[in-house]
């Protein structure tokens, strides 16, 4: 900008006023004029004298006149800066116009206008390097939590039975056998909540697919992954998948809005939805995991108003590991139980 203003400013605003005569006080004007008078200037009836200042004479110009046949004078002015001036009775006085620094005034206006323009560009760009500072930390700290993730799931993974032995060495000799029996339950529950909720994922992506094929929708492998990963979390991630999908649905036609495809989509997600809650659910997450489907769903609520979607991603693999702890806690507190008697189907 600075440099645009020291050096290219005043080469512009020249040459807009040497070709166009843009500048203050200063242009260039040509015309003619007639008339008859004396040889000291005076006279009357001149008239069309056409007069714009410009770049000054150079050395040695002169007015020219011209004798025309009618008795009358044509003065030429092309390539002079001069002003008339009308002195009353038909007296008109012609002489070179004061001097003025060509070009100054237009420069110094488009000097300001460039100013202007980078003082009203500057909060811009400002905003913008501060949205761009923010989306960069952002995006690194995904990153960083990405990469972390990896690293201690790989750590946990190859040492998994150090860090267990580990934590069974904290404990008292006397109760090694319960920290074992506890860690064994733990690792069943969340084994199996975790392989029921994968399980339903896939179930709930291939319907989802065998849907959208079926009503003709775009984008079909895209959103039957959608709806998929969003089952991960339970109840509600099904529900959450639903909008676009009915959304792209009705907006699959080229004709228009697809009505038939919107509400058939529809239909056909709630009956998944249906199958999930009375059929998938408490048969697989309710034998895997041994959780009743109405703590499922008291879990998920309150996971998802404590932290959030991962609050609720995390609700039932922590109430699973909660219930066996309190599941072996009071077994040990009551002792073995006797089996329950049988009951005569017509009790």
């Amino acid at each position: 900008v600075a440099k645009a203003r020291r050096e290219w400013v005043p080469g512009v605003a020249s040459w807009l006023q040497k070709n166009f005569g843009v500048a203050e006080g200063a242009g260039k004007g040509t015309g003619t004029g007639t008339g008859t008078g004396t040889d000291t200037g005076t006279g009357a009836g001149v008239a069309g004298v056409a007069v714009g200042p410009g770049p000054a004479p150079p050395d040695g110009r002169k007015l020219r006149f011209k004798q025309l046949e009618n008795g009358g004078l044509e003065l030429d002015l092309r390539d002079l800066r001069i002003e008339v001036i009308d002195k009353g009775s038909g007296r008109y006085v012609v002489r070179a116009a004061p001097p003025t620094p060509p070009a100054q005034g237009f420069e110094k206006r488009l000097r300001q206008v460039v100013s202007g323009l980078v003082k009203s560009s500057e909060e811009g760009i400002n905003s913008l390097v501060k949205l761009g500072q923010k989306a960069l930390v952002g995006l690194l700290s995904a990153l960083t939590t990405m990469i972390l993730t990896f690293m201690i799931s790989a750590f946990l993974l190859i040492d998994t039975r150090r860090i267990i032995g580990g934590l069974r060495s904290l404990v008292d000799g006397r109760y090694h056998a319960d920290f074992d029996a506890v860690v064994q339950q733990i690792n069943r529950g969340l084994s199996g909540a975790i392989r029921g909720q994968l399980l339903i994922c896939i179930v709930n992506g291939v319907l989802t697919w065998i849907g959208l094929k079926i009503f003709g929708v775009k984008y079909s492998f895209l959103l039957a992954l959608t709806a998929g990963l969003m089952s991960l979390i339970p109840i509600f991630g099904s529900i959450l998948s639903t909008i676009p999908i009915v959304l792209v649905a009705l907006a699959s036609s080229q004709q228009g809005v697809d009505l038939v495809a919107g509400v058939g989509m529809l239909v056909w997600i709630v009956g998944i939805h249906l199958v999930e809650a009375n059929l998938l659910n408490p048969k697989i997450i309710g034998t895997a995991a041994k959780i009743h489907p109405v703590i499922v769903i008291f879990a998920v609520v309150a996971g998802e108003r404590t932290y959030g979607a991962m609050g609720a991603l995390l609700a039932v693999p922590i109430v699973s590991a909660v219930q066996a702890v309190f599941f072996y806690i009071r077994a040990r507190v009551r002792g073995p139980e006797a089996p329950a008697a049988p009951v005569e189907p017509s009790a």
